[in-house]
């Protein structure tokens, strides 16, 4: 709505034109703002606002001769919702048998080089994964135009300046000769062979990876560095992760035959867990059911009560650390539902269960640690425990969060988590007496 886009759609003869926001209040912010033209848009009857997120307006009823996403790049989980391969299934549900879909990239096509490049293609592979036909529109911000065998979009200049003034359409400061510098023939082609050629893999909730391109090509404005690690991670395996994960598998199984510290790794390994389960439960949720603020809010009141649901359960046990091994193994199990992909299967209720079930392990674990990291001394204890597992989970947010997610995909980080936790058992099974 921002960009008076509105105002130009509602110039066409579409019978109605139903516009996305999720912030219920900027419309009529708008309208102070860019004053009669988006408040005569606003005011067409033709035009509907509805404040919903956008994987819901899909459920709407009926069939659309257009969807048009405006709602900028992949740079995060979150955003990157709308730009999946079960995302754009969902649009093709809802479009008419000609109809199109349009995804605005913010990369011009003057330069598809290194992540700008490689993000046209993971996202035309991704539309051709659904649609049979894929065409890109040059400009400061690529369009891909996706459709099935009867869509009859073009990028001719002279049948689209035809079909403007076949529609009688009037409008002070466009006209159709402009198309032909607009929609420069030469940049059309050379594009068109860009696209044809993509071959990158696909983006799919699963494996968001076309977060790592987006934010790199966001971040690079400020640091450019990023811009290449991007590239280089999104292109290559995550064998570097793997190693990783073994080396930390190897040092808990040191630090468990030496039983030196055992405590504190535990505790972070803990920590890190729950900040990686927390992440891809969340990312499940919004890749699938969208992202509404009182609904995360309401995931994280879950998380919390497990929190202290888990916490009350260990109070009560004669020795909290004499369980913690089986604590660990619980939350091997989790990792490993949440690899076999059962957040997004049902996520309405087994996202929130799990997510209660994730604190319910935390919280019982913690008292555990305390008494393992304490001997005795229970103030210690707690100060050493939470301290590692606060480490644990920061890490977590930094590896898991912008690294393994979109890199490695939701499969392999969750396995990876589940391994972890595997490896954490014999320090604690056997603490330093």
């Amino acid at each position: 709505l921002a960009d008076g886009a509105i105002s130009t759609m509602a110039r066409h003869p579409a019978t109605e034109i139903l516009a996305v926001e999720s912030d219920p209040r900027l419309p009529a912010l708008l309208r102070e703002w860019y004053g009669s033209p988006l408040a005569a848009a606003l005011a067409d009857p033709r035009v509907r606002v509805l404040a919903s997120d956008p994987l819901r307006a899909l459920q709407q009823p009926g069939s659309w001769d257009l969807i048009v996403l405006r709602d900028g790049s992949p740079i995060t989980v979150r955003h990157n919702r709308t730009r999946t391969v079960e995302f754009f299934e969902r649009c093709r549900a809802r479009l008419a048998g000609d109809g199109a879909l349009v995804v605005r990239l913010e990369v011009p096509d003057t330069y598809l080089g290194g992540s700008a490049g490689r993000l046209v293609e993971v996202m035309t592979s991704s539309l051709g994964e659904v649609f049979p036909k894929v065409l890109a529109v040059p400009g400061e911000s690529i369009l891909l135009v996706a459709g099935g065998p009867a869509m009859a979009a073009t990028v001719d200049p002279a049948e689209l300046a035809r079909r403007w003034r076949d529609r009688g359409i009037a409008d002070e400061l466009f006209a159709p000769e402009m198309l032909e510098l607009l929609v420069d023939p030469s940049r059309a082609a050379d594009l068109a062979r860009f696209v044809d050629a993509a071959s990158a893999p696909p983006n799919t909730m699963e494996h968001p990876r076309a977060v790592l391109l987006a934010a790199g090509l966001q971040e690079a404005r400020g640091r450019p560095s990023l811009l290449g690690l991007s590239r280089k991670l999104e292109d290559r395996p995550a064998t570097p992760l793997g190693i990783a994960l073994l080396a930390a598998m190897a040092a808990l199984l040191v630090v468990a035959i030496r039983r030196r510290q055992s405590s504190a790794a535990t505790a972070a390994v803990i920590g890190a867990c729950s900040m990686g389960w927390w992440l891809l439960l969340i990312a499940a949720w919004q890749s699938t059911l969208g992202s509404v603020y009182a609904e995360i809010g309401a995931l994280n009141a879950a998380f919390m009560a497990g929190l202290a649901a888990g916490s009350l359960a260990a109070a009560r046990w004669p020795r909290p650390a004499s369980r913690l091994p089986l604590v660990l193994l619980g939350g091997a199990l989790l990792s490993g539902l949440l690899a076999a992909g059962v957040a997004f299967r049902l996520p309405a209720l087994t996202v929130p269960v799990l997510l209660a079930a994730g604190g319910f392990l935390t919280g019982a674990a913690f008292a555990g640690v305390a008494e393992l990291a304490g001997r005795g001394d229970t103030r210690r204890g707690a100060g050493v425990a939470f301290a590692a597992d606060e480490a644990g989970a920061a890490v977590a947010a930094l590896v898991v969060g912008i690294v393994a997610m979109p890199w490695a995909g939701m499969t392999a980080t969750a396995a990876g988590l589940g391994l972890l936790g595997l490896a954490a058992v014999p320090g604690a099974w056997r603490p330093r007496e």
